[in-house]
Parts: structure tokens; C-alpha cells; sequence
């Protein structure tokens, strides 16, 4: 399992981790809600970067790829 502490989350900006299991989101929150051991973790500080849960490609050209469907 993965922690991500110290992250910027989109939308929710007042949670600051998330957990990853099995390459999936398990929780999203405060690290003080946590009830897991450390040593069961491997904790990546994100040192305050944005997160944007649920997206594989976060760049995107949203106006190219828009003129491109016509």
C-alpha cells in the first residue's frame, strides 16, 4: 500500500492523503484519520504538489481536442 502525505487534492482541498491499494484509491483524507500501521506502508510526500485523483493523463489541450472531433 501507498500513503501520498503533504498532497494538494483536487477538488477537495482540505484532505491531504491518500491511500493507494492494489493501484486503486482506498481513502482519501486527513492523515490523522488513518488507522494503519506505517510499517504496512510506503509513504510518498508530495511536499504540498497538486494531486488530481482518478485522472491518467492530467495534460490535456482541452480546445485542440475539441476542434479535432469535427
Amino acid at each position: 500500500m501507498k500513503l501520498l502525505i503533504n498532497a494538494k487534492i483536487f477538488p477537495n482541498n482540505r484532505s491531504r492523503s491518500i491511500i493507494i491499494k492494489n493501484n486503486k484509491i482506498e481513502f482519501i483524507g486527513n492523515q490523522d484519520d488513518i488507522n494503519i500501521s506505517s510499517k504496512s506502508l510506503d509513504i510518498i510526500d508530495c511536499k504540498n504538489n497538486s494531486v488530481l485523483p482518478g485522472l491518467i493523463d492530467a495534460h490535456i489541450h482541452l480546445f485542440e481536442s475539441i476542434s479535432n472531433l469535427e
